[in-house]
């Protein structure tokens, strides 16, 4: 059963670096600044990216049901949740910013992350000296997310661009990382 509780996380994480990939080329397409934005290539990256992602989430809380961790599953969704209502509040009210998908993604991205790490934590797939530091570091990879996603908007445009690109590759590095942790 180990074996296959990792392959399914493994081949999930795997997707979810696919979509990282893909909603990074989808941002240079359709947020270059004084670039033309080629709205046809822009909704297939987009499209790609979120049947990609929907895929990878299906896998990997399939893969968060199978494992050690998964009668903790609904409380880690729960917490998810709730740092994101807390979030969005906050971000309206206190930031003035307006709410965009990139607040829920970051979210559920790094929520699940903690869960796939505490999976591969309790499989003895990571040691506890392990978990607890990509734990660390998964939280620490979120607050510069939220940093990136509450300066956004007021930032100019080359800076707004550089500073939304960067959450798209810091995810898409957490990934790759993930996936070696699986695979040593």
């Amino acid at each position: 059963m180990l074996l296959e509780e990792l392959m399914t996380l493994f081949f999930g994480e795997s997707v979810l670096l696919a979509c990282g990939i893909m909603y990074l080329l989808w941002w240079r397409v359709a947020f270059k600044p004084s670039g033309h934005t080629d709205t046809g290539k822009a909704t297939f990256l987009l499209t790609l990216t979120a049947v990609l992602g929907v895929s990878a989430l299906t896998l990997l809380v399939m893969g968060l049901a199978e494992s050690a961790v998964s009668a903790h599953l609904p409380l880690g969704l729960l917490i998810t949740a709730a740092v994101y209502g807390l979030l969005a509040y906050g971000t309206v009210s206190r930031y003035d910013r307006p709410l965009t998908s990139e607040l829920l993604i970051t979210t559920l991205f790094t929520g699940v992350q903690v869960m796939i790490t505490l999976a591969l934590g309790k499989m003895a797939h990571l040691s506890v000296a392990v978990a607890t530091m990509m734990t660390l570091a998964l939280l620490a990879v979120y607050a510069g997310m939220l940093v990136c996603y509450l300066r956004y908007f007021e930032l100019e445009e080359e800076a707004a661009y550089k500073a939304g690109r960067l959450p798209l590759i810091m995810a898409v590095c957490v990934c790759a990382v993930m996936l070696v942790l699986m695979v040593i």
